[in-house]
């Protein structure tokens, strides 16, 4: 009796150390991505889920590809107010070069800030709702006499027309 305690206690042990993984790689389609409780996002058009996984507490991470689009992949993050601090952005946008531009939506307020690369653009899209930092970002191909405020205006219209607020 006394030795299936032990082994009891054993497996109970060993279990409690066990870590879910950070990401998770998946294939297939999905039609709708939550961000958060109030917040989900589903996009026009079909995409496959390459990443998923949570970030900090309560967030959640995702990497999505975008095969018949200008975006061919986005990184849509969300993470609670307490935690933008400490935010893993793929890129630092401070500097000069970087142009920050302002939307007003029905719902929210969202930034969105361009970063100039050789031959891409950063592109980061943030908003915060009801207290979730909601980030989304991406590179596209420069083009011969691009306009970065059209650009910006595009990607935010894209972005906002495909996300649901609860």
């Amino acid at each position: 009796m006394l030795s299936i305690r032990i082994l009891f206690l054993i497996f109970i042990f060993s279990n409690c150390n066990a870590r879910p993984k950070t990401f998770e790689k998946i294939g297939s389609a999905v039609r709708s991505l939550r961000l958060t409780y109030d917040v989900a996002w589903s996009p026009k058009q079909p995409y496959s889920l390459l990443e998923s996984g949570q970030m900090h507490e309560n967030g959640n991470t995702y990497k999505i590809q975008l095969p018949d689009s200008k975006v061919s992949w986005l990184r849509i993050s969300s993470t609670n107010q307490d935690n933008q601090m400490r935010f893993p952005y793929l890129r630092n946008t401070r500097g000069p070069e970087t142009k920050t531009l302002y939307f007003q939506e029905k719902k929210l307020r969202a930034s969105l800030q361009i970063l100039p690369l050789e031959s891409k653009n950063y592109l980061r899209w943030e908003a915060v709702y009801h207290g979730f930092l909601l980030v989304f970002e991406t590179e596209v191909e420069k083009s011969v006499n691009q306009n970065l405020e059209e650009l910006g205006k595009e990607v935010n219209q894209w972005i906002y027309s495909s996300l649901e607020l609860f």
